[in-house]
């Protein structure tokens, strides 16, 4: 298994809190997803999501995207999107 962890920087503050619980809601529909979960800190959304096949976080980080644009209609004023860490268990 695998714990991913992602950061994406400078989300806005008038959508920070309600973006990271409409990511972790998505993510619930997600199934290859376990312990999914987004939160709002620092002026950034990170989640940490558990699964037995993304060793490198970039399939996670890409399904992160689509839920970030989904969500959150002044994406185009965030900083970048990146992989913090990824720890096998």
């Amino acid at each position: 298994m695998y714990r991913v962890v992602l950061r994406i920087e400078s989300v806005p503050p008038d959508v920070g809190s309600e973006a990271a619980a409409d990511i972790t809601d998505g993510f619930k529909q997600r199934p290859w997803h376990q312990k999914a979960i987004c939160s709002y800190v620092d002026g950034g959304l990170t989640l940490t999501s558990e699964n037995d096949f993304d060793e490198n976080g970039l399939a996670t980080l890409d399904e992160f995207s689509d839920e970030y644009c989904a969500n959150i209609v002044q994406y185009e004023n965030s900083g970048g999107l990146s992989v913090v860490s990824v720890e096998s268990f």
